[in-house]
């Protein structure tokens, strides 16, 4: 009788131990966005922002930019803004995608600046890059909503450390470099062309220096060609204002319809035509 009471007692620790359940494994995701539990929470209502990174919907009706590490949505009539990231964590530089359902932004949530993905919303964030020894900084789309090109930094060294742009698929993978800091040590502000095939950038290409030669100009701007993977200084290019999309170029003729002249403008972003 005592042995079959031990079985049985010993068959219910089993059964227990079996269906117990198990400890949620660590994320460091959500350990760094986790407020402290003496942390203080402030509130503030503000109609402005300084050095914040806005962008527009596709659809022409929504405003979205970061305040203070946040990020926000507001309609373009005016209104209250939308919360739709919060906590420790530092989230910037968000940018629609072409369709206008999901936001690529920046944030160091992970620990280290990465380029992260989520829907409209703010729901379904996730990391598109992870990089554990680089920061990846300012994404930008491409006109098919396919790829995503931003500056990839060496987190290890000191100093201002060259920068070069490299591409991930929005579906995963470990991305492309683009340019290579032994020819361009510094790349940003990458802007595609309408039709996707270029992409237009600063580059700064010498090295740093405290006292650099700046007899030649200090930065340029460069076109990569996606189908050949050569980059040059971008020509000299006549574009109107009056209707198209924006592109970098180094300097153009623009048409000013104010006056209906054309004047010479040294600049990064301008409006081409689309025709």
């Amino acid at each position: 009788m005592k042995k079959l009471l031990l079985i049985v007692c010993l068959a219910a620790s089993i059964a227990f131990a079996k269906e117990a359940p198990k400890p949620k494994p660590f994320d460091p995701v959500e350990e760094i966005n986790k407020p402290r539990p003496d942390a203080r929470h402030v509130t503030f209502t503000t109609d402005e922002s300084t050095w914040a990174s806005v962008d527009l919907s596709p659809d022409g009706q929504t405003l979205l930019f970061d305040i203070l590490g946040d990020l926000y949505t507001v309609p373009v009539a005016g209104g209250k803004a939308k919360s739709l990231t919060k906590g420790p964590a530092w989230d910037y530089h968000p940018r629609y995608s072409p369709d206008g359902r999901t936001i690529a932004f920046t944030s160091d949530r992970s620990g280290i600046e990465n380029v992260w993905l989520m829907n409209a919303d703010g729901s379904n964030a996730h990391a598109l890059t992870q990089e554990k020894g680089f920061y990846v900084r300012s994404a930008a789309w491409s006109p098919d909503g396919e790829y995503v090109v931003a500056r990839r930094e060496d987190a290890k060294r000191g100093g201002i450390p060259p920068q070069e742009l490299w591409m991930w698929s929005i579906y995963g993978g470990s991305g492309v470099k683009l340019t290579s800091s032994d020819e361009i040590n510094n790349a940003a502000g990458p802007v595609f062309s309408p039709d996707g095939r270029f992409i237009y950038f600063a580059a700064r290409e010498r090295g740093f220096s405290y006292t650099p030669d700046l007899s030649n100009g200090l930065w340029s701007i460069q076109r990569y060609d996606r189908r050949t993977g050569d980059y040059v200084r971008a020509p000299f290019t006549e574009v109107d204002t009056r209707r198209g999309t924006w592109v970098a170029t180094p300097f153009a003729r623009v048409y000013s319809g104010r006056r209906g002249t054309w004047v010479r403008a040294p600049f990064v972003n301008l409006w081409v035509p689309r025709d």
